[in-house]
């Protein structure tokens, strides 16, 4: 009897399936032709790695300043900006070219050595070689608000506040070049409601304008303290 009953039901959830697909088939329209419907051929060109600098400490990010082909910029989660040679063979040591972790966040979330919070974005101003303008994205304490210990996320809301802030280089194409801790101008601040998710990226477009990517708040779902209902 059981045997009996299993398979009608098994049937009816088969062309149940089936029928759900095909409904959400056609709803996503009919297919987009394969733009490359030929398979590539191995190309020449050959890749590899090569190790220019080791012990940093957590680098997200490297970019390089327009006009110069023999630094990159490397960027550090705990608010750390470092310059590499990498035009000569022997590069030597990670030149400090930035330190902002006074103005962010004491790192670490939840008594273990985790956070998605700090220094993401560097971008260099187009005309950086002449005006020595570059641009931060970072994660700041809350405007009005102490910089809480470590370990303490997502006890208010908002959390943090991620932050664009305008600095200077007052010799912008010296190697020793370094960023004035003292011209910071905030361009952006946007609250934050939880500690992860926050995003990051800066690039200038070929427009002109510096673009500024986002995180969509944090929180599974996007359910927490501080996301609107809708």
């Amino acid at each position: 009897m059981k045997r009996r009953i299993a398979r009608p039901l098994f049937a009816a959830v088969v062309i149940g399936v089936v029928g759900l697909t095909a409904q959400v088939v056609a709803a996503l329209g009919p297919r987009v032709p394969d733009p490359i419907p030929e398979l590539i051929a191995p190309g020449d060109v050959t890749v590899g790695l090569e190790t220019v600098a080791d012990g940093l400490l957590n680098p997200v990010g490297g970019v390089a300043a327009p006009g110069d082909k023999k630094h990159l910029y490397v960027v550090e989660q705990n608010g750390k900006i470092w310059s590499l040679d990498v035009h000569d063979d022997d590069a030597g040591e990670p030149r400090l070219f930035a330190d902002l972790g006074a103005v962010g966040l004491n790192l670490g979330c939840f008594f273990i050595n985790y956070d998605e919070r700090g220094l993401f974005g560097v971008a260099f101003h187009p005309n950086y070689r002449r005006n020595g303008l570059l641009y931060t994205f970072q994660s700041q304490p809350a405007a009005g608000t102490p910089n809480r210990p470590a370990n303490q996320c997502g006890v208010t809301v908002p959390d943090h506040d991620n932050v664009v802030t305008e600095w200077h280089v007052k010799r912008p194409r010296s190697s020793r070049a370094t960023v004035d801790p003292t011209s910071a101008r905030e361009i952006l601040r946007i609250p934050h409601p939880q500690f992860n998710h926050n995003g990051g990226e800066l690039r200038f477009g070929p427009d002109g304008y510096l673009y500024v990517s986002v995180g969509d708040g944090g929180a599974a779902d996007d359910q927490g303290p501080g996301h609107s209902p809708g």
